[in-house]
């Protein structure tokens, strides 16, 4: 996850003018993702702030 994570601010970066949008399905792994704040690491407003999850 942090691997693409990281690719995807890379591409975010270079391309300053394109808009990039999150969808993801209802899952497991989405709520996952909102609870440890990785959509927040990845530039969007959904989940919780990182480092604010607890356990």
């Amino acid at each position: 996850m942090l691997l693409l994570g990281r690719e995807i601010n890379l591409l975010k970066a270079a391309n300053p003018n394109v808009d990039f949008i999150c969808r993801s399905r209802e899952s497991k792994f989405r709520g996952y993702a909102d609870h440890i704040g990785y959509f927040r690491y990845i530039g969007f407003d959904r989940g919780k702030q990182i480092g604010q999850a607890f356990g």
